[in-house]
Parts: C-alpha cells; sequence; structure tokens
C-alpha cells in the first residue's frame, strides 16, 4: 500500500514577505513586490523592474564564515528550511536521520556567483578569487547545504529542469515517501537571478515587461494590455511527512498531496507547445493519480506568467478539462505580486494553496483591468475573496515544456 504524504511545515523567503504570516498578509491584502531594480545599475537594460528582495539578512539564517561559500539562493533555501522546520515543531535529535531527505529544485542555480567570481578572476587575478566557488556555485550545494546543516543522512537530490525545477522536487520528495523509502522530506525550490549577465540574457528573450515607469502594474496575468512576465527571486521549502510518523509525533497537518502528473512537450527550449496538449496531460494524470474528479477542485492556484502566449494556452487547457465548470472555479496568480522567482514559483503556489485550504481565503490577481477574449475565466479580478476549498490543484509549465500538475486537499482522518 502507498504511504499517505502530509505537509506538516512551511518556511519562505519572499520578496513580498520573509516568513508564511508576512508573505499571506501581502498576497491576500493584493500588495506587488515588484519595482526598480536596486541589486544592480539597470539603466542599461530595457527591463529594470524585477520583484527583489530587499529585506533579508542571511546572518540571520548563518554564521559571517559560512557566508564565505553560500550563494544567495542557498542562503534562501537555508532560511527557508530552517523556517520550515521551526513551524513543523521538528525535533531532530528524536527522528532517524537516515529515514530523512532533501530535495530542492533550481533553475540557474549559482550561475550568479560564478560571473560575479569570473569578474573578480579577470580584474584582480588567482589570489582574489573566492576558493570556495565551485561548492558555492554548483546547482548541487542546495541540497547539499540542507543536508549538512540539519546531519540528514537520507536522500539528497538537486533537480533543474527549469521554472518547474521546485515542483518537481516536491514531486520527487512526495514518491520517497509514498513508497517507503523516507519518513520525512525537506522539498522545494530557490532562484536568485537578479545578476546582471544572467538578467541580460533574461532581457534578450524578449519575453520581459516594458513597464518600467509603472512597475507595480507591470506583472498583469490574464490581462488585455500585458507585455511579458516579470522575474523575481526568492525560496520555499516544505515539510513532507508520512501521516502515521506525523501523527505519532502530535505534527500540525496542513493538508495532504494526493498526487502529481508530469509531461514534457519535446517541441522547443523557450516556446511552449500551441495545442498546450502536454500541460493538459499532466494536469489530467495529477487528477487520475489523486482520484480526484475535475468538479473537485475548490480552487486553481495558477502558473499565470503574464506572457501573451502562454497566458491564452493555459486558458484553453483549463476549459478542455474542466469544461463548463471552468468558469465557476476561482483561479489566481500569485505572480501578478511577486514575478516569476523561476525554481521558486511552483514551492510559492503551493505554499498559497496550502493558506487558502487552511485560512478560507483566495488571494487576488491584480492588475486585471483589462479583460482579454481569449482569457475569459473568474481570475479573482484584483480583489481576495472568501470561499471554503477543500482540494487545490497547482502546476507549473516550465521552460523546454516540462509541465508538473500537483493537487493537494484538506487532511482528514
Amino acid at each position: 500500500m502507498k504511504k499517505r504524504v502530509v505537509i506538516t511545515g512551511i518556511g519562505l523567503v519572499s520578496p513580498n514577505g520573509i516568513g508564511k504570516e508576512e508573505f499571506w498578509k501581502a498576497l491576500i491584502s493584493g500588495k506587488s513586490a515588484i519595482k526598480k531594480i536596486t541589486r544592480f545599475e539597470p539603466s542599461g537594460f530595457p527591463t529594470q523592474i524585477a520583484a527583489e528582495i530587499d529585506n533579508f539578512d542571511p546572518l540571520k539564517f548563518m554564521n559571517y564564515n559560512e557566508l564565505r561559500y553560500t550563494e544567495r539562493a542557498s542562503q534562501f533555501a537555508i532560511a527557508s528550511a530552517i523556517m520550515a522546520k521551526e513551524d513543523a515543531k521538528l525535533d531532530l535529535s528524536k527522528e532517524n536521520l537516515e529515514r530523512i531527505g532533501v530535495a530542492m529544485g533550481t533553475s540557474i542555480g549559482g550561475q550568479g556567483w560564478a560571473f560575479e567570481q569570473y569578474d573578480i578572476f579577470k580584474k584582480e587575478g588567482i589570489d582574489k578569487a573566492n576558493p570556495f566557488s565551485i561548492i558555492a556555485a554548483y546547482p548541487n550545494a542546495l541540497s547539499t547545504q540542507l543536508s549538512i546543516r540539519f546531519n540528514i543522512k537520507g536522500p539528497s537530490e538537486t533537480i533543474s529542469i527549469g521554472c518547474s525545477s521546485g515542483l518537481s522536487a516536491i514531486s520527487f520528495a512526495f514518491e520517497k515517501i509514498q513508497n517507503g523509502i523516507v519518513d520525512i522530506m525537506f522539498a522545494g525550490g530557490s532562484d536568485a537571478p537578479l545578476f546582471p549577465p544572467v538578467f541580460a540574457a533574461l532581457c534578450l528573450g524578449r519575453n520581459m515587461s516594458l513597464q518600467n515607469s509603472k512597475p507595480k502594474k507591470a506583472s498583469r496575468p490574464f490581462d488585455r494590455k500585458r507585455d511579458g512576465l516579470v522575474i523575481g527571486e526568492g525560496a520555499g521549502v516544505i515539510i513532507l511527512e508520512e501521516l502515521n510518523h506525523a501523527i505519532k509525533r502530535k505534527a500540525h497537518i496542513y493538508a495532504e498531496i494526493k498526487g502529481y502528473g508530469e509531461t514534457c512537450d519535446g517541441y522547443h527550449p523557450v516556446e511552449p507547445l500551441p495545442t498546450g496538449e502536454q500541460a493538459e496531460r499532466a494536469i489530467r494524470i495529477a487528477l487520475k493519480n489523486s482520484g480526484c474528479l475535475p468538479r473537485q477542485i475548490d480552487y486553481i492556484c495558477a502558473f499565470g506568467l503574464s506572457m501573451k502566449k502562454l497566458d491564452i494556452i493555459e486558458t484553453k487547457v483549463i476549459k478542455n478539462i474542466f469544461k463548463k465548470y471552468a468558469y465557476k472555479i476561482p483561479i489566481s496568480s500569485i505572480k501578478s505580486m511577486i514575478g516569476q522567482p523561476l525554481a521558486a514559483s511552483g514551492v510559492l503556489q503551493l505554499i498559497t494553496s496550502v493558506l487558502v485550504i487552511k485560512d478560507g481565503i483566495i488571494p487576488p490577481t491584480i492588475n486585471y483591468e483589462y479583460p482579454d477574449p481569449e482569457c475569459d475565466l473568474n481570475y479573482v479580478p484584483n480583489r481576495a475573496i472568501r470561499k471554503k476549498v477543500n482540494r487545490v490543484l497547482t502546476y507549473t509549465f516550465g521552460f523546454g515544456g516540462k509541465n508538473i500538475a500537483l493537487i493537494i486537499e484538506k487532511y482528514k482522518k
């Protein structure tokens, strides 16, 4: 028999709040975190805005010596994991550390660190380069850092499949527990892309919003006047736990993961498959694996990237699956407020889904002002709504056509 898997802890670092309370308060109030970039001088870039984290102090979570070999994305991951562990009231001294694992997703890993160190090497020579760069900049630093910090002995994996990496890591962790390999997994995603060379490459992809004079209005998922996505940064980590293990230690249970689906378009490095058929198939697989009918979904925490083509495809996929019910089900995109934090996006969507179930409040899609006839569903425009929610569907459609869909449900004994 497959084990039941529940969520018992949440931790996050996001542009509109550090920790679940700040994040949730900002979301349900419709607060945008998008502004002009301050981490570097953006005046030479066509896009000069992002959802930047400007109040994060890594020294609250690690010491100064650790910072010498910890890249920004890993700092976010460590902070999120510490908060998730505390939220779950998880005492690792009482646990079998060989039955605990780590799964983290990242899209670009420590590329920003690598570029910075290359500049130092070019200008000042080898003696000034950071000797820890090889362990700080590689993608596997995220899971390695967490395993070392908590002395965890079980599986330790980093997954990198673009924007879907975070949800893929959570799906991987879910299977490890479901199949009885471990009892607990730290799982999530983290990315920190706000470095000039990385950001320049994203700008050159010509998918970014150019609304530099009105940053808080720039991310407009499903709105007719959307002109592109807004990049963000951040991380999220959740504690996944085998149900009986969670009950035995009297853990608070937020929700249960019921199932997931994963497909690939096999079509283009950046462009989505125009038919959306593989994205649709991922959701259908998730529904089947969850034993859930489309009409049993109470809310969709959408990908909602604010890209013209992708928003239309996403809407079409929802209509194909949910038929007439598609017009009744509330759908919202938190990217209207936090931008697209790459691998962290799916994890922050999942955390949002958990909090929706907990509090019965659905956050809005802000900046939805001009209806698009091709995006004509209920996107919870501009204001949060109250609704009892038992089941949530969330998903990510990453570059390379990597599609992940996941369903969570209010825990029932």
